[in-house]
């Protein structure tokens, strides 16, 4: 590399503690933004995250809340959704009972009821509570 480990360093130090977006940074320092991702990504310190209009980093608990946060919301915005694995348990069940398996739901939380077949449907969560 034409970079020494020491420029590296000093450049991902400058890109976490600048106020400038990444790519400003690289292009400041004559790096593609690629780059500077790459070597910021194979470096030991994480970027310091920041509130939106903030100036001060999280701390370490407030760190912790917002990976909480994003879990939880990926996990929403997946149950949002339906996949056939979603129905892995009912398909045995209707295999294994045939005729004698009247139906089967799964629960999600999305806003429509999705039919799956003549007796499996995807229902939303929000049926539960509808007359």
């Amino acid at each position: 590399s034409m970079f020494d480990a020491e420029f590296r360093a000093r450049a991902c130090e400058l890109a976490r503690s600048s106020s400038k977006p990444r790519s400003r940074v690289a292009a400041d320092l004559g790096v593609s933004d690629a780059t500077l991702y790459k070597w910021m990504a194979r470096s030991k310190t994480p970027r310091p995250i920041v509130a939106d209009g903030d100036d001060e980093p999280l701390t370490p608990s407030e760190r912790a809340e917002l990976k909480r946060l994003r879990k939880a919301q990926h996990q929403w915005e997946a149950g949002s959704s339906i996949g056939s694995s979603g129905f892995k348990g009912l398909r045995f069940l209707a295999d294994r009972f045939g005729e004698r398996l009247a139906g089967g739901i799964v629960l999600y939380t999305g806003r429509d009821t999705v039919r799956f077949g003549p007796r499996l449907a995807a229902v939303p969560m929000s049926a539960l509570w509808q007359s």
